[in-house]
């Protein structure tokens, strides 16, 4: 073996690697150092809006000493933004697309000239209409006890991977993953941290049993977080109704608000949801 072979094969790799092992691991730490200081970074917020008959927004958020700040204004069906990072402004005015314009009033003119009516010899032959056919009603199907069993697990099931995950998993584990659920959001609530928090409205669907199951839902969630005191939601089972009140600010950080969801994503029942519903079954 010649030395040219030598060094191409042996010698030649041994000394990239020495190279650009260092150079890797220095962008690693870079990286590392990087994501720790985002996930400490605090975020002010503040939130005003109204939504109902008149919807109404203001939202300002803050994020690394006030480098990074945007804020969305939403009024009379306008929504200004505005942002910037560090000193470079971002973002543009928009605007709702413009309502069509009413149809013109028709004028009426009056005319002196009468139109006589024609006279014709000819008659048409009329013919008699078909005579309708009449409808056979069927008897109503009696619904076997699987199927009413069926049809009241949707009812119950406003969410759509519930019923999916129901095909691959058992009820208790089901049930299990809808806590662990609540948990993750009353824990999102709980890391936001608010200083004043203000929210109440009235929530109602067509469906009774789906409003049941959003206040259920709700009570779950706002009992986990602490915030009950501050939050009150009331549920319409008659009509279908939506007004809320939103007034908060407050001040957290990115990885408490990062945290929940990543507690959730190692818990047994949901990793084993995730990968049934990215690889198949």
């Amino acid at each position: 073996m010649t030395r040219r072979r030598i060094i191409r094969n042996r010698i030649l790799p041994v000394l990239v690697g020495i190279i650009l092992l260092p150079i890797a691991l220095a962008l690693l730490l870079l990286l590392l150092i990087f994501l720790l200081i985002a996930c400490l970074g605090k975020i002010r917020y503040r939130i005003n809006a109204r939504v109902g008959d008149e919807t109404s927004a203001q939202v300002e958020v803050s994020y690394f000493l006030w480098l990074v700040k945007y804020a969305v204004d939403y009024t009379d069906s306008k929504m200004e933004t505005q942002g910037r990072i560090a000193w470079v402004r971002l973002g543009k005015e928009k605007t709702a697309p413009p309502k069509p314009a009413p149809p013109p009033k028709s004028t009426t003119y009056k005319t002196t000239k009468t139109i006589k009516p024609v006279e014709t010899t000819k008659t048409a032959e009329t013919k008699a209409p078909p005579s309708p056919r009449k409808e056979v009603k069927q008897a109503p199907q009696k619904q076997t006890g699987e199927k009413v069993k069926k049809e009241k697990q949707e009812k119950k099931d406003p969410l759509g991977f519930i019923k999916q995950a129901r095909e691959f998993m058992s009820e208790n584990e089901v049930k299990k993953i809808i806590g662990l659920t609540f948990q993750c959001m009353g824990k999102f609530l709980k890391a936001l941290r608010p200083k004043h928090i203000d929210i109440s409205g009235i929530v109602g669907f067509d469906d009774p049993a789906t409003t049941g199951w959003t206040m259920g839902a709700y009570e779950a969630i706002v009992g986990i977080s602490g915030l009950k005191p501050h939050i009150r939601i009331l549920g319409s089972y008659h009509e279908k109704a939506l007004r809320l009140d939103v007034n908060t600010r407050g001040r957290t950080r990115l990885g408490s608000l990062i945290w929940p969801f990543i507690w959730l994503t190692f818990k047994m029942p949901v990793r084993r949801l995730i990968f049934k519903l990215i690889f198949g079954k």
